[in-house]
């Protein structure tokens, strides 16, 4: 209603201007940056928001928090959330549920994380984004058809992630550093 309202009022010349929210929720950040008329005019950056790891409620409300800061005394009139694991479906309407609850007002749309990616950097037609931070995702968009691979988690497999680099290292330090370490072990029983 209200993005209805600011439409209007702009159509016929009022002072009333939309504001919308861009957010990147994942799951080391979350970023947010808030737009009147597609002019960026604040921004915020909170903490983790993946609902699949922290609960819906939760990451609804580290979004939240990271939302206000960014529209700072205004109010969101369209907010659009890629968020981390809501490729699965469950994900992005429990998200959308929790948002909208939280910003009655406003537009709420929720999507996957790798989308957003993806179209911030071809933002029309055919494309494909490679995402290697806390987790990683191959994601691409051709036509009508979008595909995936990976984005399943540490526990899945994410081999291009942050996590998997750094656990790679540990493990590839620790044969350095003490290659006969579990041999240490048992003769030290």
């Amino acid at each position: 209603r209200a993005a209805r309202s600011a439409a209007v009022a702009r159509a016929r010349g009022g002072g009333v201007r939309a504001v919308a929210v861009g957010v990147d929720a994942g799951g080391t950040a979350t970023k947010a940056i808030a737009a009147r008329d597609g002019k960026a005019f604040g921004d915020a950056t909170g903490d983790a928001a993946n609902a699949s790891a922290l609960g819906f409620d939760r990451a609804a409300a580290n979004i939240a928090a990271t939302v206000v800061a960014a529209v700072g005394d205004e109010r969101a009139d369209a907010i659009c959330v890629g968020a981390a694991g809501a490729g699965r479906e469950e994900v992005a309407r429990g998200l959308e549920a929790a948002l909208r609850s939280r910003f009655p007002s406003a537009r709420v749309a929720v999507c996957d994380d790798a989308r957003i990616a993806l179209r911030a950097a071809v933002p029309d037609g055919d494309g494909i984004v490679l995402i290697a931070g806390t987790g990683s995702i191959a994601y691409g968009e051709f036509g009508d058809l979008a595909l995936r691979a990976g984005g399943y988690g540490y526990l899945l497999g994410d081999e291009g992630s942050g996590f998997a680099l750094g656990h790679g290292a540990g493990k590839h330090g620790q044969g350095l550093f003490a290659p006969d370490m579990h041999g240490l072990l048992r003769r030290s029983c």
